[in-house]
């Protein structure tokens, strides 16, 4: 098997101890893990939440195959810190790096960041299972939608990103267990986590000051409101407190 790593380091509440879900993370790994060559070749080690040491981190890895970090404002210097750490101690590990705060245009990227291998742009489930084929031997890396790879730092852009057609495809990471060592973690060390729900993507409105804005996700597209309350209910379970909605619309 294949170690997976994925890490989605937690916007921190200065004073406390309160984290989010990796929820990023964790739709892209359900949705991978669907598919059986990906299920019966790789394994999730471990889900990160919590800037840590790296050093510690880095100590912790067994064998990773790959390591993928999910990208926001508040964690791309400790991500690419991170990232670089991993490829000086394992320089087979595939790096990939996805999410929001992911540039799309920045050409000499992997010029900078020779230990990045692969970046994920906008929505990141096709993507990411289309990595994790590739790896395995399915398909040509420039076939992968929505990424540019490092290719003797020089950057190569696929073609564009792929939207889920059905969101019904997503299987939730909460309902499905993928959190629960997370939670099991927390109620053992004291940490408040907050839950991230969606329950629709896309938005038909295009303000110039929204990321949101474009063609590629004016249409709406929504969750079965059946996952929503189960979700709600995963919560209450739970006691989680606090749930941070990302709809671009309430």
């Amino acid at each position: 098997m294949r170690n997976v790593y994925l890490a989605q380091m937690s916007l921190e509440v200065e004073g406390s101890n309160i984290y989010y879900f990796p929820y990023s993370a964790g739709v892209v790994w359900s949705y991978a893990s669907l598919d059986n060559q990906v299920s019966e070749n790789y394994q999730l080690k471990e889900l990160l939440f919590r800037k840590e040491p790296i050093e510690d981190i880095v100590d912790r890895l067994e064998d990773p195959y790959l390591f993928g970090l999910s990208s926001y404002v508040w964690n791309t210097n400790y991500n690419e810190a991170l990232a670089k750490a991993i490829k000086e101690r394992f320089p087979n590990c595939k790096v990939i790096i996805g999410g929001a705060n992911t540039p799309n245009r920045e050409d000499d990227y992997f010029i900078k960041h020779p230990y990045v291998d692969v970046l994920v742009h906008q929505e990141g489930e096709i993507s990411f299972h289309g990595l994790l084929k590739h790896y395995l031997g399915d398909g040509d890396l420039h076939t992968v939608p929505g990424i540019s790879y490092n290719n003797n730092g020089k950057r190569v852009l696929t073609m564009p990103s792929q939207r889920i057609k059905d969101l019904s495809d997503i299987p939730s990471p909460y309902l499905i267990g993928l959190f629960d060592g997370i939670v099991k973690y927390a109620k053992e060390n004291n940490i408040i986590l907050n839950g991230i729900i969606e329950t629709n993507r896309g938005c038909p409105f295009m303000c110039t000051f929204c990321d949101w804005g474009g063609v590629t996700f004016s249409k709406v597209k929504k969750f079965d409101i059946t996952r929503v309350q189960d979700e709600i209910l995963w919560f209450a379970k739970n006691e989680i407190e606090y749930l941070n909605d990302t709809d671009a619309n309430y």
